[in-house]
């Protein structure tokens, strides 16, 4: 109830403030008229609007009938301007009511409406205009007997302003909505496994495949007709787009992962994109307005332009209902496409994933921004997204529950998502049950339908250093910003991280979870030990250093006890995982044979 007071205090205050000028003024033109009388009588209005007499042709009317013309027309105006703030509003109203669930009569009728109500809100702008300027003029003529055209310069100016922003947007609106993605367009020539699976799941829903497919790290799955834009590219992408993340890949299984795609391919059966597309002119045309007149500091224009954006804000409340509800009847539609393809419980345990997960990313961004900034690098961040999941699950650090994590609506470029609980209840008809276990990552996951996805992700990241860098979020350090005490340091984690993962990859194969216990032991001897940079030398064997230098360079800046501890902790690592391979084995000899030739 206070909201809706509020907001007929902002869309009357222009309206209230004219009317009543012309009601003032006239009452005290009357109370002059009326000082010799007993009984009030307006007399200004009968001595103003009675016929010149016929038989006077010398009739002159009064000086004061002047001033009660124009408070007339003022209380006049004033008065239209009162009911055309509801005009706009009311016709998407009726809009609604006549496009009822029918998204082809949303599209048909909102968008063309939307000019319409941008000429008429330019249309009431000017007369709001009009209005403030004339009744401050009016008032400090009646009150002073003379005037000042300083305050209605500025109101003007400032009317002028929110009549430009209006018109621009009604006649220059974008037709075509358009998206930027940090991405990569995967080719069909470069990774034809993704573009095969792809296309046999739209078969098998009868739908169309999309015209492009994008990875990327942002953590989110999504479809699209708007134009795509992508970073190192100049043309923009046309037609219908399928974004995949790589990082969410990483924790899906592959029955997860079909659901996920045959629920954004439902989409395209259901042509959800196309229409989309149609709304866009509405939420642009809405959001870009109040964005231009509620941006910068407080002025004439921002004043002038409250009951505007008030106007705008009621629009897009009615539209983005209307529209939302559709959109999430739809989402649901599409979640019976995922059941065609996969099964309730694969599409149950992906949206709890990408909604406990995806919130993980900001973290992973942030503490990429921060070892930037101190000059290391991450080569993977799709990896050490993966990670980072894999420990807080192992250890039980994941800090929401299931049951909140039901209540989620996962996040959408455009459309309206209802929630996971409300999703899984529509599909099966039975409340959603799943437990932490169920959420652990795969032994095999979706990454491995991308085509050399490694390299995929390390281009992917070094795109995302590059826009950290281009955006003045990160500035690399140069050589000189170290002192020698911290490039010793750094040196000798670099020796451990060669040495250790030597031992790790001794065998010839990459364990994830050999890899998990190993730098969990390297951190409880070692507090400075970083999982990221480790990993990063697992993960590419073939770029590891010959062991022997880094077992040199250590004994030679190592204490006896230092040395001890790097044995001991070598062979915590190799028996972590029962009897210690035969490679591995060799490998502690060296070091242990080496460290005994070293001096005390």
């Amino acid at each position: 109830m206070l909201k809706l007071l509020k907001l007929l205090a902002i869309l009357l205050a222009i309206p209230i403030i004219g009317y009543g000028t012309g009601m003032a003024i006239q009452h005290g033109f009357n109370k002059t008229l009326n000082k010799n009388s007993y009984k009030p009588v307006d007399v200004l209005r009968i001595t103003c609007t009675q016929p010149a007499p016929k038989d006077n042709p010398l009739y002159v009317r009064p000086f004061f009938c002047k001033d009660f013309d124009d408070t007339e027309r003022l209380k006049f105006w004033s008065l239209i301007v009162a009911l055309g703030s509801f005009l706009p509003p009311g016709l998407f109203w009726l809009a609604g009511l006549y496009s009822g669930q029918s998204r082809q009569r949303m599209a048909l009728v909102f968008p063309p409406l939307m000019r319409i109500s941008l000429l008429l809100l330019a249309a009431l702008s000017l007369l709001q205009g009009a209005i403030v300027a004339y009744a401050t003029f009016v008032w400090e003529r009646y009150l002073t007997d003379q005037y000042h055209l300083l305050f209605p310069i500025l109101i003007g100016l400032g009317t002028l302003f929110v009549f430009a922003v209006l018109i621009k947007n009604a006649f220059w609106l974008r037709q075509k909505a358009e998206t930027h993605v940090v991405g990569r367009v995967l080719t069909p020539e470069q990774f034809p496994k993704i573009h095969r699976v792809v296309q046999m799941l739209a078969a098998r829903l009868g739908a169309r495949p999309p015209d492009h497919i994008v990875a990327g790290l942002d953590p989110t799955f999504f479809v699209t007709s708007a134009d795509v834009r992508l970073p190192e590219q100049k043309e923009a992408l046309r037609g219908e787009t399928l974004f995949l993340s790589l990082p969410l890949c990483r924790l899906l299984s592959l029955q997860e992962f079909t659901a996920v795609l045959g629920h954004e391919l439902g989409h395209f059966r259901g042509q959800d994109t196309a229409y989309s597309l149609k709304f866009a002119p509405v939420y642009a045309g809405i959001g870009s307005t109040i964005y231009a007149m509620s941006d910068g500091e407080e002025t004439s224009a921002h004043f002038m332009a409250m009951p505007v954006v008030a106007i705008l804000k009621l629009m897009y409340s009615i539209f983005s209902r209307k529209e939302a509800a559709i959109s999430r009847q739809r989402e649901l539609e599409a979640d019976q496409a995922a059941m065609q393809v996969s099964s309730a419980s694969a599409l149950g345990t992906a949206l709890i994933k990408v909604a406990m997960f995806g919130q993980l990313w900001e973290v992973i961004q942030q503490s990429n921004i921060d070892r930037l900034n101190q000059g290391l690098v991450t080569r993977n961040l799709s990896m050490a997204f993966a990670n980072t999941v894999q420990y807080d699950i192992d250890h039980d650090q994941v800090g929401i529950g299931i049951s909140e994590l039901l209540e989620v609506e996962i996040p959408h470029p455009t459309d309206t998502h209802p929630t996971i609980r409300a999703r899984l209840l529509a599909l099966t008809g039975e409340e959603p049950d799943f437990t932490l276990a169920d959420l652990r990552l795969p032994a095999e996951n979706a990454i491995m339908i991308f085509d050399d996805a490694q390299r995929l992700e390390e281009e992917l990241t070094v795109l995302e250093h590059r826009m950290m860098v281009g955006m003045g979020i990160v500035e690399l350090p140069q050589e000189d910003a170290f002192t020698e005490e911290q490039k010793f340091d750094q040196a000798v984690l670099n020796a451990i991280y060669a040495l250790t993962s030597a031992l790790v990859t001794a065998d010839g194969y990459i364990d994830d979870q050999e890899i998990t216990v190993a730098e969990g032991i390297c951190q409880q001897f070692l507090p400075n030990f970083q999982p990221v940079d480790f990993r990063e030398y697992c993960y590419h064997p073939d770029q590891i250093p010959d062991p022997m230098e880094a077992i040199r360079f250590l004994a030679d800046v190592t204490t006896p006890d230092g040395r001890e501890l790097i044995v001991k902790m070598l062979h915590t690592i190799a028996i972590a995982d029962n009897e210690p391979s035969d490679a591995e084995r060799r490998l502690i000899d060296k070091v242990e044979t080496y460290f005994a030739s070293v001096p005390a």
